[in-house]
């Protein structure tokens, strides 16, 4: 091992001690969360785990609610080619975790990743024994890829994307930076621009395929459940109002689109803002601020179909406090903007809104769905806008445009079928390394 590699788990060791006062705050308050740190210590509950000691058994690893969801198509695909294959799923955080918990079905066992730390994943690999390991996304964990290297483990990238940033993070890792790429069997990214940046990096070149992104696929899929068509009772909403929907949104977002919902009240007084915050524990924040500005709002998590059929229709504010729903919530909208994109977070799921066939707008901070965007702009269904003056008036000229809200529509729907078919050439990749 390089003198890289102990460093890296000696800076690793204290971090971990400086966070020992952070993690023991939940450990003494939560049962949830205790049971989350010994699984994050190698300790993992014997249910699901015995069953993936199996010959055809994969363990993933998809450490945020995106990339979580990003994984469900995969799976699905797995199983209609193989219904033998088992496989175990692992998380990073509580909102990852319910998550997984709410969407996997063909998942034999939902568990916290583990620290990466050499004795806790030889622990986890010994009790775990898979056959192939699958990274959702590019997230190089040193100790978990030498370590499965070391026990014959395949380990492979699924859904691979590999920002400027992060390739400039990695470059830090040069000691011992090409043991841990060549761990890898299999690269499957999304995009050239990943491809590339993957190969300069030192990656030979018949490791990767570009596969396409499996966000397309999960948000086609998703556009098209049952769930759908009942999520119109849960809300107090008729077809006639115009719906804008804020999804995604973070600090400083709420305040951005609620100026522009200013503009669209103007001309349509009965018209409907659906503000779903990418962290729910905002709630408090954005209905404090909608008391101050004097909107009128309700809370997802307070309408069932009685409520919603006695409110209809409601003009105003609701808060999408529930986890999980916002994709379908989208087929309510006529157009929608995605958060994470005016403040330096990378932007969140822009394809979701466009499953349904409504257009998108989102700022200029789009790194993790660049590509994506560009595809939407070239299309006419994706805007990039800089400030709430900008949208707004691009909005308000979408939406007295019926003619052209039609023709937008067909023309979202055509570009994500037309990129659909990642997740069927990673589950291919993933059968071919078992």
């Amino acid at each position: 091992m390089s003198l890289s590699y102990y460093l890296y788990n000696l800076l690793f060791i204290l971090v971990s001690f400086i966070l020992v006062p952070y993690f023991s705050i939940p450990f003494f308050t939560g049962r949830h969360y205790y049971s989350g740190i010994w699984q994050r210590l190698g300790f993992l509950p014997a249910l699901g785990t015995a069953r993936l000691r199996h010959k055809k058994s994969i363990w993933l690893i998809a450490s945020s609610v995106g990339r979580v969801r990003a994984a469900v198509s995969i799976l699905r695909e797995l199983r209609k080619r193989d219904e033998d294959i088992k496989v175990v799923v692992s998380v990073t955080s509580k909102n990852s975790h319910d998550m997984a918990h709410q969407i996997f079905e063909e998942a034999e066992g939902i568990i916290y990743s583990p620290l990466d730390f050499p004795l806790i994943i030889r622990r986890v690999l010994r009790r775990l024994r898979p056959q192939l390991i699958v990274l959702m996304d590019t997230e190089l964990w040193p100790n978990l890829l030498i370590w499965s290297s070391i026990s014959d483990i395949p380990v492979m990238v699924a859904n691979g994307r590999l920002s400027r940033r992060k390739t400039f993070w990695y470059r830090y890792l040069v000691g011992f930076l090409p043991q841990i790429l060549s761990s890898v069997s299999i690269f499957g990214m999304q995009n050239k621009a990943g491809a590339e940046r993957l190969s300069r990096l030192g990656v030979d070149k018949d490791l990767i395929e570009v596969t396409g992104n499996t966000k397309f696929d999960q948000a086609h899929s998703r556009a098209q459940s049952s769930s759908v068509d009942n999520i119109t009772d849960l809300f107090p909403v008729d077809s006639s109002q115009k719906v804008f929907i804020a999804g995604s949104t973070h600090a400083e977002e709420e305040e951005f689109n609620l100026q522009v919902f200013d503009w669209v009240r103007a001309e349509y007084s009965d018209a409907v803002l659906i503000i779903a915050p990418w962290d729910l524990k905002r709630v408090p924040k954005i209905k404090s601020l909608l008391e101050k500005k004097g909107y009128k709002y309700l809370q997802r998590t307070h309408l069932d179909e009685n409520k919603a059929k006695e409110l209809r229709p409601f003009k105003g504010v609701i808060i999408l406090d529930t986890l999980g729903e916002l994709a379908e919530v989208y087929a309510l909208g006529d157009a929608a903007f995605v958060g994470g994109t005016l403040v330096d977070h990378g932007g969140h799921n822009l394809l979701e809104p466009v499953a349904h066939g409504i257009p998108v707008f989102f700022g200029p901070y789009i790194e993790n769905y660049l590509f994506c965007a560009r595809l939407l702009e070239e299309a006419g269904v994706g805007n990039k806008v800089e400030d709430e003056d900008e949208m707004a008036v691009e909005l308000m000229q979408l939406l007295e445009d019926e003619e052209r809200c039609r023709k937008l529509k067909e023309k979202a729907l055509e570009v994500i079928s037309e990129n659909k078919g990642a997740s069927g050439a990673n589950a291919r990749q993933m059968i071919s390394l078992l």
